[in-house]
């Protein structure tokens, strides 16, 4: 009797456990549906994309047809907005996922659970749900295993598979006769050029932000041959985010000082291109100061590039050409570029605090500039400095760009040494 109730127990608590799994499903697709609503409320159409993926995995853990479908069917409806391709993907993605499935099961049933670990392990990147049962029967098959003779041939066998893939990782298309490769990386190099080919087709449809995301899922299964392609991918991605940050918080704030420019003739030789202003070499030093007035506490970045032997200001609080308080990046003097606090009063320029910044390969980095309780905080590539600020802010200030005095000489610049500013962006804190 005793053993009849523990079984019936150890059944009932499975059982349950079965149940909470698959109530959970229904319970994570509305969850991340709803995620990918807001995210499309907001307009972050990559957010909602990734979302809405997620959605679309845990749907098929759902038993009952009806609430299947109807997940579904608001799946579907929401990815023609954010990916009209979601449909396909997740299609090629199970389809993957099941063939690393199937090369899982085989080693299971060799007694290699280490093995199937790794093809499992691959299941589970394209598709959670799908692989989490052979996971699950994974894992305890290793724990039974463990300390055997079997299980340490396993380990060993394992790694040596392991080491196999990370050479072709490194040999790339040298590697011609696939019938001497193991099941497992012949699986890989397939999936992951099928994954470059859909990585492909979002980004010929505008779709950046998710090709970049298949194309790194592809180069995590040792495709040498992705790696050209996500670099292009990662640019163009960088670029569409600058181009939607500059739509929806920058252009008022670039157009504002593009028309100062133009109606006080300041800064002419700068060229303003949307969300980019372009310095050239041989403009003059001088400055671009908003007719706006900040009030309060806030916070002014911007992107930059700043060549070596030339220098770049944020003015974050001014007041007249004789007395204002800027940010400083430098990179005239020899050794590592200063980013400073400086402060005009009286006719003087002089330093409130400065750091020294690691020189980075011209690419831009993120200027921020925290006005706030009297105090101005700035950050740049991960360094930090501040002061006390030595303006009156209650009766508004003005914000801007200038240039300081030439470096080197300037015809010895090259023609593309450009200051390049990107995405002047002005929030309340």
């Amino acid at each position: 009797m005793k053993s009849f109730v523990g079984t019936r127990s150890g059944l009932s608590i499975a059982l349950a456990a079965l149940l909470g799994d698959l109530v959970a499903q229904e319970s994570k697709a509305r969850e991340f549906l709803d995620t990918a609503g807001r995210h499309y409320e907001d307009r972050d159409i990559p957010g909602a994309a990734r979302a809405l993926r997620i959605a679309h995995i845990h749907s098929a853990g759902i038993v009952d047809p009806a609430v299947r479908a109807e997940v579904l069917a608001a799946v579907a409806a929401l990815a023609q907005n954010v990916d009209p391709l979601l449909d396909k993907r997740r299609r090629l993605e199970q389809r993957l996922a099941a063939s690393f499935l199937a090369i899982a099961e085989r080693d299971l049933a060799a007694n290699r659970p280490h093995h199937a670990g790794f093809a499992a392990n691959d299941a589970g990147l394209l598709d959670s749900v799908l692989a989490a049962d052979c996971l699950a029967r994974i894992k305890a098959a290793s724990a039974a295993a463990a300390g055997t003779h079997l299980e340490k041939l396993d380990a060993v066998s394992a790694g040596l598979l392991r080491i196999h893939a990370e050479m072709y990782d490194r040999i790339g298309e040298q590697v011609k006769k696939r019938e001497r490769l193991p099941e497992w990386i012949v699986a890989r190099m397939a999936a992951a050029a099928e994954l470059r080919k859909l990585a492909d087709e979002y980004r010929k449809q505008g779709w950046v932000e998710t090709a970049c995301e298949i194309a790194e899922a592809g180069l995590m299964l040792y495709a040498p041959e992705v790696r050209e392609d996500l670099r292009v991918l990662q640019t163009l991605r960088l670029t569409q985010q600058a181009q939607e940050r500059y739509r929806r918080f920058a252009q008022t704030h670039m157009e504002d000082l593009d028309r100062t420019r133009q109606t006080r003739g300041a800064g002419k030789q700068w060229r303003f291109k949307g969300m980019l202003i372009e310095i050239p070499p041989a403009a003059q030093s001088g400055s671009i100061v908003s007719g706006r007035k900040l009030t309060g506490d806030y916070r002014i970045e911007l992107d930059c590039q700043c060549p070596i032997g030339s220098a770049m200001q944020l003015l974050v609080a001014w007041q007249s050409a004789a007395d204002y308080v800027a940010v400083e990046f430098d990179t005239r003097a020899p050794g590592p570029p200063v980013v400073r606090i400086v402060r005009m009063g009286k006719g003087k320029l002089s330093t409130l605090a400065e750091a020294r910044v690691t020189p980075q390969p011209r690419n831009y980095l993120t200027l921020s500039a925290d006005v706030a309780k009297g105090e101005i905080r700035v950050a740049l590539s991960g360094v930090t400095c501040s002061a006390k600020l030595p303006i009156e802010t209650a009766d508004g200030v003005s914000y801007g760009l200038g240039r300081p005095g030439l470096g080197r000489d300037p015809r010895k610049r090259e023609q593309d040494d450009l200051i390049l500013i990107r995405n002047i962006v002005i929030t309340p804190l």
